[in-house]
């Protein structure tokens, strides 16, 4: 059954109305797709309604894939910049390939 696990929102029950004015039953199911979620530092799978994603991308609790992307890049370019020092602690880091 498809049902958003954020918002409740479920299916509906309505008519279609045809241009001769006949009503027949119709079932309006809203748009879910399965997910994955970081919730608590969590990946969770949840089935979540695409307005629900908007809503949540709007208010900054998730974040696009757009926006992990630049986040990189600048991270990626700053650390272009930062001379980090070859040992932490005073133990030599190495690298096990």
């Amino acid at each position: 059954m498809a049902i958003c696990e954020v918002t409740g929102k479920g299916k509906m029950y309505g008519h279609n109305v045809s241009f001769s004015q006949r009503h027949t039953r119709k079932v309006f199911k809203p748009n879910v797709s399965k997910r994955t979620l970081i919730i608590n530092g969590q990946k969770v799978k949840c089935n979540v309604s695409t307005s629900a994603l908007r809503t949540l991308k709007k208010k900054g609790l998730i974040e696009s894939p757009k926006a992990r992307a630049e986040k990189k890049s600048s991270k990626s370019i700053i650390n272009q910049y930062i001379k980090k020092p070859p040992f932490l602690g005073g133990f030599l880091v190495t690298s096990r390939l």
